[in-house]
């Protein structure tokens, strides 16, 4: 029985937070600062992620192809990338 409810209870949960958040809006926070103008934000209520572009005032889906690009050692890491280098 226990095993029964808890494959049945986190599906639940995750839809019932999902229409939280369609109804009250998400509870946004900042995960990653990659750089000045571009950053990860999660919501903490339904565990979404979007990727922020303030130049470009975009927010999309937070997916495996930015995780790829934003990762240690990645091409756009902001430890490695020299743009965004303070010792300059």
């Amino acid at each position: 029985m226990q095993t029964l409810l808890a494959a049945v209870w986190a599906p639940l949960e995750r839809g019932v937070r999902r229409l939280a958040c369609m109804v009250a809006g998400h509870d946004y926070r900042v995960v990653r600062a990659m750089n000045p103008g571009s950053r990860k934000v999660a919501c903490d209520r339904c565990g979404g992620a979007w990727a922020m572009h303030d130049p470009t005032r975009t927010f999309v889906p937070w997916d495996d192809e930015f995780e790829a690009m934003y990762a240690p050692g990645g091409p756009l890491d902001p430890a490695t990338d020299p743009r965004w280098r303070n010792d300059a």
